[in-house]
C-alpha cells in the first residue's frame, strides 16, 4: 500500500508476466468483488487497481463465476462486472441481468488469430443459493456448439477446498464436459495444484486441469502458495482443430518479507532455482530456494 491509501499490485505480478504476457489469450480465475472503499479481505472485496495489474501482466479474460460472485448481493456482482470491462478485461460465466445472459447464450466467443474460442464457466456453488442442475449446463453447451467454435474451454470451479484429490462428482462432470463438445477443462477452488488428466470417448479428447492452484493470494500457508501457468497449443487444419501441445510452469508465492519486495512475489520456480544456483547476484535467500525445491517435488504432475 502507498503513503497515499493506493494499492499496486504490479510488483507483486510481476515475475507471472512474461509467463502470462506471452500468449495470444490468458486467462484467470478472479475470486474477489470490486465493491469500492473500505475493502476487507473477508468480504472478498478488492482495489479495482488489481485489475489494473492483472491486465498490464497479459491476462485477457478473468472466471467470475465461482464461490465468491454474490459474496457482496447482486449489487456487488453487478460493480465487479462493470469494474472488470473498464480494466478492458472479459468476464466470464456471470451476467449483470438475465437479459444479458440470453443474449450471450451464456458463454463467452473470443476470435484471435483465426481461431473462434468459446469460454463457459461453472461454479459448484456461491454460498447456500442453488444451481442450475445438470440440464442448464447442456443447453449453455448445445448452445455453444450450435456457434461451430474452434475451440471450447471450460473453467470449472469445483471439487473441495485444500484437498486436491479427484471426486466421482468431477469424474461425471468431466464426462458431462466432452460430450458437450469441450476440449480443456480448467478447474479451480481446491487452491492446490491437481492432476492433469487426458480423457478419450468415441474419439474425442479433451484435457483436464483439475486445479491449477493459485496465482496471487494474501494468506502465507505454504500448501496454497504454488501453482501452475498452463500453456496449450491449437493446431487448425482445415475444418478440424486440435490440441496440439501443452506445457505447464510451476509458480510460487512467496511472502512474509522475504522476497525484494518485502511483501508477496510470484516467483517462477524453475528460473528462481536456476539463478540460485548460479550464484545470480539477486538471487533469493537460501529459505526460499529451499522451499521452491520442495513445492516443484509437490507440483510436478
Amino acid at each position: 500500500r502507498g503513503a497515499d491509501g493506493s494499492y499496486d499490485f504490479s510488483r507483486m505480478i510481476l515475475g507471472a508476466a512474461p509467463l502470462l504476457s506471452g500468449a495470444d489469450l490468458t486467462v484467470a480465475d478472479l475470486e474477489v468483488n470490486f465493491c469500492g472503499a473500505p475493502y476487507d479481505p473477508a468480504a472478498y472485496n478488492a482495489p479495482e487497481s488489481l485489475l489494473t495489474a492483472l491486465s498490464g501482466a497479459g491476462v485477457d479474460l478473468v472466471q467470475t463465476a465461482n464461490t465468491v460472485s454474490v459474496y457482496n448481493g447482486v449489487a456487488g456482482l453487478s460493480s465487479t462486472l462493470a469494474a472488470v470491462e473498464r480494466a478492458g478485461l472479459l468476464p466470464v460465466g456471470t451476467f449483470a441481468t438475465e437479459e444479458q445472459a440470453r443474449q450471450t447464450k451464456g458463454f463467452t466467443m473470443v476470435e484471435v488469430k483465426g481461431f473462434r474460442v468459446a469460454f463457459v464457466a461453472f461454479t459448484k456453488g456461491v454460498g447456500n443459493l442453488r444451481l442450475p442442475e445438470g440440464a442448464g449446463i447442456r443447453h449453455i453447451l448445445s448452445q455453444v456448439q450450435s456457434e461451430k467454435p474452434d475451440v471450447v474451454i471450460a473453467l470449472l470451479h469445483w471439487g473441495s477446498e485444500y484437498d486436491s484429490s479427484v471426486s466421482k462428482t468431477q469424474e461425471e462432470i468431466r464426462d458431462l464436459m466432452l460430450q458437450g463438445g469441450v476440449d480443456v477443462i480448467l478447474g479451480t477452488h481446491s487452491h492446490l495444484v491437481g492432476p492433469l488428466e487426458m480423457t478419450t470417448a468415441q474419439g474425442e479428447t479433451m484435457l483436464t486441469a483439475y486445479s491449477l492452484g493459485n496465482l496471487l493470494s494474501t494468506r502465507e500457508e505454504s500448501e496454497d502458495s504454488q501453482g501452475l501457468v498452463l500453456k496449450l497449443e491449437f493446431t487448425k487444419k482445415g475444418d478440424q482443430t486440435e490440441l496440439t501441445d501443452y506445457h505447464y510452469d510451476p509458480i510460487y508465492l512467496a511472502g512474509n518479507g522475504r522476497t525484494g519486495v518485502g511483501a508477496f512475489e510470484i516467483l517462477n520456480i524453475r528460473d528462481e532455482i536456476s539463478l540460485y544456483e548460479s550464484q545470480y547476484v539477486g538471487r533469493v535467500s537460501q529459505e526460499v530456494y529451499e522451499a521452491l525445491k520442495q513445492s516443484l517435488e509437490q507440483v510436478e504432475v
